[in-house]
């Protein structure tokens, strides 16, 4: 092919040559057997299968352009059409070619008027020459020049840019949806679309609104470009001075995916016209034929255009007479344009995921589900709309979206929209703002997703190839409109009462407004909904593992409102043949309640983090009813007093007296249960832990003599939180092994000093450097002393828990120390593995940042003494108290290059994830916060823990606590010592 194409001239050798130097650079790398530097690497797999995919599709994104051109060896090449049309053809298809003449002519094969220049195809009947497509060989080079530096781009500077690409290429976000419609009987035969691309792309196809007069039989699809300097002309296509028509092409209706007298979206393909470019105004014509090859009407889809709105963002129409105007007014016609791929609208993703993974047997499995409460938003509240945001955690292939719905038109059609959007922290209803592109829309007859009139689940089929990536949010819209696509009608949906949720597009949105323009917020439930996903179950592999395993598309923590949850089939894996366990529901016990009252005095306490406030210390509470002593008045929460009743909390609303009260309230217990798999058997267990008011991570029950862990499942009086704890093997995802290594090897290749003192048996000065959780008490600017490692740390801990924890004596007393922070357990591990003898300094201060300012970590009264002591190794853990902000990564870079000119080598350690049910901090901050730490750990070389992978969204089996469990010591942002376990044993494996 290349040789072809290099002796046509299109494509010359050299400029192949060029296009393929990334494939080739790249595979170079991989297979390298060292590095640039000399090091000896072996072969990643998974880069060999990305590449392999990346290299499939560069070339039949080429092969794909030459074929558009078909410049194969039998082409008829001439100088103007008359020769062209002197000859005949001697295959059906075969191609030919005029290189450069002008004038029109009418095309023999289909009608209507053509450009001499361009390419052709031969027509056996009727015979003759159809013109297919404009040619310009200099817009072709170029055009193929700029996707040729986007596949060398994508290839050398990550691995997958081009695997995260959605088919979808959303031009006008404000013509997008299709609130109105021109009908059929307006008369209305054809329609014009204009899109300005904003890179260059190859064009797919056009999705718009449509329904077509029953005498249809036909469709000509044409498309125009036009210069630039003509988009603000408001004249037809063809009429302006540049405008060039690069294809024209005719269709029967049956062929056209979608295209009927009922109203669908219909898709006219475009692909034949190649790439596109934003040197460019493209506009598509749409016109339906009878068999006759008469006009017929077709009506379309109508969006509102904005005031201003130039005639090409509006569109035009031809009427029954062949004439074409300008659409004015309110209307603009609502479309999609879909850029094609080699491999299919991201398909290739999933490919890559599942060889990656050793996935090879597919199976239907819920990627997240949000349990119907019983509760519904009911259609006779006139609510049109309904929006819910999901995040993957890694590329999901979507099979269906399962809603309960209530459609009380009986002749409604039921819509399913789902919008992607980059930036997560645009919290706000879907399709509100800029950038937020429709990735799937599709109406659906009741009867095709199982509804008739009252509630019911609405399965919608998603047959197109949907891959979600973890790199956008998802927003889920479902709406209903009459048939004839004249007005949204009524819609009702079921409620989920999920409580944990960071985020209002995770809460959901509904709307009451007829044109679903304008949306409001859900509060404490959401849209009961399931996203159904192709999973995919490794076969067995004997030789990959000697112990039994368990394989599961699970990874995310899934939540019920509910005690009897559907677990997702897996399959177990073992030398002796693998077990396929299906789909089965279990049951958990309810947690204990117990009847509380007694005496409390009301004080007020300003910081957010509010724990349990009642003497049993629950942590949930209901039917709470306070009454004040001196009057015998009760009390209204939210006017007199704050309840909090999911942090247990009960005080005053602003500072003053404290008041003397008495109160009667449930509180609810808490426990953590473990479900296991006797593989033996194959049953599912269900090992019960202890009911707590406070603090069930301490008492979590025993995994049953060989069995293997499916779930941990955080029982609390909402239901259950089931975390998948078999996709972990101790801190490490199964599917991290690899990466977990290499970050290891980093962290040691940073510590080079330490590791040698290590070895050699010196002594070694550890220093920890941070906020209160490094502090776990005040500060001060001595190490140690009387402000640090304090007992009271853990005064909300139950009496007979407290008990169990040792204490030491020190500058605040007898017995008035712990140990319990991480670097202490650091220190723990070091002296159990090397003979050095280990010093540790805790140089905390609580309530401070990285910041300059009095007390904080780049304070010189401060930092001086730290520097002045001389450490070894120092553990680096600002970020809680500065959640978000960009001064961080400065901050933290400065501390450790400090640092390092004194000889101290630097452990980062990213922020603990705060407690959902008691969080005023934002998921995205949070994460901002995690990147600033590793990135300025990263670019000075210093090691890091990311405690991301052991509390991230995915990663919380590594934890194995629910997020309503992090944090504990005030609901907020305190760990307590279950959690420093996890976090101190990240730390020492760097020096396992």
């Amino acid at each position: 092919m290349a040789a072809v194409a290099a002796n046509f001239g299109i494509i010359p050798t050299a400029y192949w040559r060029e296009f393929m130097t990334v494939f080739t650079k790249k595979a170079e790398g991989i297979f390298a057997p060292v590095t640039a530097s000399g090091v000896v690497r072996p072969v990643s797999n998974s880069d060999v299968q990305v590449w392999g995919t990346e290299l499939e599709r560069g070339l039949a994104a080429i092969e794909n352009l030459v074929d558009d051109l078909e410049v194969s060896g039998d082409t008829v090449t001439k100088a103007t059409w008359a020769q062209l049309s002197a000859i005949a053809g001697t295959r059906n298809g075969q191609r030919g070619y005029v290189e450069a003449d002008s004038g029109t002519h009418t095309d023999p094969v289909v009608g209507g008027a053509v450009p001499n220049v361009g390419i052709y195809t031969w027509s056996t009947s009727p015979a003759g020459w159809r013109w297919l497509r404009d040619d310009d060989t200099t817009e072709i080079k170029n055009n193929l020049d700029v996707i040729s530096a986007e596949q060398s781009g994508s290839a050398l500077l990550t691995t997958s840019d081009l695997l995260k690409e959605d088919s979808a290429e959303l031009l006008q976000s404000k013509r997008l949806r299709a609130v109105n419609t021109w009908p059929v009987s307006s008369g209305l035969t054809g329609w014009f679309f204009a899109f300005l691309p904003d890179k260059v792309f190859r064009l797919g196809h056009i999705s718009a609104m449509a329904s077509f007069a029953a005498t249809a039989n036909n469709v000509d699809i044409k498309l125009w470009r036009r210069q630039l300097s003509d988009i603000a002309a408001a004249t037809a296509p063809g009429s302006a001075a540049g405008d060039r028509l690069i294809l024209s092409k005719n269709a029967l209706l049956s062929d056209i995916p979608g295209a009927g007298t009922a109203w669908a979206y219909a898709n006219f393909d475009l692909s034949e016209a190649g790439a596109v470019s934003p040197d460019y105004l493209y506009i598509a014509d749409v016109s339906a034929r009878s068999s006759g090859g008469a006009l017929v009407a077709v009506g379309i889809g109508s969006a509102n255009a904005l005031a201003g709105d130039p005639t090409w963002m509006r569109g035009w129409y031809r009427n029954a007479a062949n004439g074409i105007g300008a659409i004015t007014g309110t209307g603009a016609i609502s479309f999609r344009v879909y850029k094609a791929s080699a491999s299919g609208p991201d398909k290739s993703a999933a490919v890559v995921y599942s060889i990656a993974e050793d996935r090879t047997k597919s199976v239907q499995i819920a990627a997240v589900e949000r349990v119907f409460s019983g509760s519904v938003w009911s259609a006779t509240d006139a609510f049109y709309g309904f929006q819910s945001g999901w995040r993957p955690e890694g590329y999901t292939d979507v099979s269906a979206v399962r809603v309960r719905l209530e459609v009380p038109a009986a002749n409604a059609k039921v819509g399913l929209r789902i919008y992607r959007r980059s930036v997560l922290t645009n919290d706000v209803a879907f399709g509100t703002v800029a950038g937020d592109d429709v990735c799937f829309e599709r109406l659906y007859e009741k009867s095709e997703i199982g509804l008739s009139t009252a509630l019911a689940e609405a399965t919608f089929a998603v047959d197109e190839n949907l891959i979600m990536s973890p790199d956008y949010i998802y927003g889920i819209e479902v709406f209903a409109l009459t048939a004839d696509m004249v007005a949204y009608t009524a819609i009702g949906a079921g409620q989920s009462a999920l409580p944990v949720f960071d985020f209002q597009w995770q809460k959901g949105f509904y709307t009451r407004n007829n044109a679903i323009t304008s949306w409001s917020n859900t509060s404490s439930q959401t849209m009961a909904i399931r996203i159904d996903k192709v999973g995919y179950l490794g076969t067995a592999d004997v030789s990959a593992s000697i112990k039994d395993r368990v394989k599961s598309a699970v990874r995310e923590i899934q939540s019920f409102a509910t005690f009897s949850v559907a677990l997702q089939p897996f399959v177990l894996e073992k030398p002796s043949g693998s077990v396929s366990i299906p789909e089965a529901s279990i049951t958990f016990d309810a947690p204990a309640t117990q009847a509380l009252s007694g005496s409390i005095t009301l004080t007020y306490f300003a910081s957010v983090a509010k724990a349990p406030s009642l003497p049993s210390l629950h942590r949930y509470l209901s039917g709470v009813t306070v009454t004040r002593t001196s009057d015998n008045a009760v009390l209204v929460p939210g006017t007199d007093y704050l309840l909090l009743a999911d942090r247990g909390y009960v005080g005053l609303l602003s500072e003053g007296s404290g008041v003397p009260c008495t109160y009667t309230a449930t509180g609810h217990s808490m426990r953590y249960d473990l479900v296991s798999l006797n593989p033996d058997t194959g049953a599912v267990v269900i090992t019960k832990g202890t009911d707590r008011a406070r603090d069930p991570e301490f008492y979590q029950p025993a995994l049953p003599s060989g069995h293997i862990a499916l779930y941990k499942a955080f029982v609390t009086r909402y239901g259950v939180d089931l975390i998948p704890m078999h996709q972990f093997d101790g801190l490490v995802r199964n599917d991290r092994v690899a990466d977990h290594a290499a970050w290891k090897q980093y962290c040691r290749s940073c510590l080079s000093k330490t590791l040698k003192r290590l070895e050699t048996g010196q002594a070694l000065k550890l220093v920890g450097y941070g906020d209160s959780i490094t502090a776990m008490g005040g500060g001060d600017v001595s190490p140690n002393g009387p402000m640090r490692d304090l007992k009271s740390y853990l005064n909300g801990l139950p009496a007979d828990t407290l008990a169990t924890i040792p204490t030491f004596d020190g500058d605040a007393g007898v017995g008035m120390h712990v140990r319990l922070g991480w670097n202490w357990l650091l220190k723990a591990a070091l002296e159990e593995r090397y003979s050095s003898p280990i010093t540790y300094l805790n140089y905390g201060w609580g309530g401070t940042t990285s910041a300059t300012g009095a007390n904080n970590g780049l304070d010189p009264s401060r930092f001086g003494p730290v520097l002045a002591e001389g450490p070894a190794l120092m553990v680096l853990a600002f970020g809680m108290n500065e959640i978000g902000s960009i001064g961080t990564y400065a901050n933290i870079r400065s501390i450790i290059e400090q640092c390092q000119a004194v000889g101290t080598e630097v452990i980062v350690v990213t922020t603990p994830r705060v407690n959902s049910d008691g969080n005023p901090v934002s998921m995205v901050n949070w994460l901002k916060t995690h990147d600033y730490l590793v990135r300025a750990a990263r670019d000075t070389g210093s090691a890091y823990v990311s405690l991301y992978e052991l509390t991230g969204v995915g990663y919380e089996g590594a934890m194995g606590f629910s997020p309503r469990n992090l944090c504990s010591q005030n609901l907020y942002n305190h760990p307590w010592p279950k959690e420093f376990e996890r976090i101190g044993a990240l730390i020492s494996s760097i020096f396992k």
